[in-house]
C-alpha cells in the first residue's frame, strides 16, 4: 500500500517528467526555423543560383544538404511524438486514396534515394484503394518508413514497397534488403528510444518507429517487423472501409 510520502514524490516525479517532455518541444520547435533557413540556402548553392560550382563542390554540398535534411526530419518527429503523448493530435479522419498518397510520398523522397544508390520499386495490387484515416498522419507514418528504409538499406540496393488486400485488410508492407535487425532488439523495435544501433554509422533517436505505431493506434491500424533471410519488413495493416473510389479525387 502506497503512503502519502510516496504518492507525493510518485506526482513530483510525473511533473519533473512533463516539465522536461515540454522543455525539449520547446527547444526542437524553435530550432525548426533555422534549420529549415539552412536547407534552402544549401539547395540554392546546390541549384547554382549563386554560380557554377565543380564537382566537388557540389558533392560536399550534397553530404551537408542529407545530414541538414534528416536533422530536420529528427526534430519533426520529436515534436510530433510530444503532440501524440500529450494528446495535442487529434484525429481529422477522410477519405484518402492510399495508393496516391504513397505514389507522393515516394516521389518527395526521390532525391534521397538517389543519393542513397537505393532504388524503389512499388507494387499495387489492390482494388479499393480508399481508407477511412488522417491524411498528415499517415502521410508522416508513410514518409518515416520510407526514410528508415532506404536509410538502412545497402547502397546500390532495392526497396520495395507493396499494397495488398484480403477480404478484411489492406497490407502495406516496406522491404528493405541489406542489414537485417538483431533479433534482441526486434521485440524492442517499435518502444520509445529503441534504435537499430549498429546497423550503419547513423543510430537516430529512436522515436520514428514509436512515433509510426503511436500514430497508427489511433487508427485501429497495427504495424510490425519481420524478418528473414536478408529482408526486414515493416507491414502496416489497415481495417478496410465499404467507399468506392471515386472517378476524381481532388488533392
Amino acid at each position: 500500500m502506497q503512503t502519502e510520502k510516496n504518492i507525493y514524490y510518485k506526482e513530483e516525479l510525473e511533473e519533473l517528467i512533463k516539465q522536461k517532455e515540454l522543455y525539449i518541444a520547446t527547444i526542437v520547435h524553435d530550432l525548426k526555423n533555422p534549420i529549415q533557413a539552412q536547407v534552402i540556402s544549401l539547395k540554392m548553392l546546390r541549384n547554382e543560383n549563386l554560380g557554377i560550382l565543380n564537382d566537388k563542390q557540389k558533392e560536399l554540398i550534397d553530404i551537408i544538404l542529407e545530414s541538414c535534411n534528416y536533422l530536420k526530419q529528427l526534430l519533426k518527429t520529436m515534436l510530433e511524438v510530444y503532440k501524440l503523448e500529450t494528446g495535442v493530435v487529434k484525429l481529422n479522419n477522410e477519405d484518402i486514396n492510399i495508393d496516391k498518397l504513397i505514389q507522393n510520398s515516394i516521389k518527395e523522397i526521390a532525391a534521397f534515394s538517389s543519393y542513397k544508390k537505393v532504388s524503389i520499386e512499388y507494387v499495387n495490387t489492390i482494388k479499393n484503394q480508399i481508407i477511412s484515416a488522417d491524411k498528415i498522419l499517415i502521410r508522416r507514418v508513410i514518409s518515416n518508413l520510407l526514410n528508415n528504409g532506404i536509410n538502412y538499406s545497402k547502397m546500390n540496393s532495392q526497396f520495395k514497397i507493396e499494397l495488398e488486400e484480403d477480404s478484411e485488410r489492406i497490407y502495406l508492407k516496406f522491404i528493405s534488403t541489406g542489414y537485417i535487425i538483431p533479433e534482441e532488439v526486434r521485440s524492442h523495435i517499435f518502444d520509445k528510444y529503441v534504435t537499430s544501433q549498429g546497423l550503419t554509422h547513423r543510430t537516430g533517436t529512436g522515436l520514428g518507429l514509436y512515433y509510426c505505431k503511436k500514430a497508427l493506434e489511433l487508427h485501429n491500424a497495427k504495424i510490425y517487423l519481420v524478418s528473414h533471410n536478408e529482408n526486414n519488413e515493416f507491414i502496416i495493416e489497415f481495417q478496410k472501409t465499404n467507399n468506392i473510389l471515386p472517378e476524381k479525387i481532388i488533392w
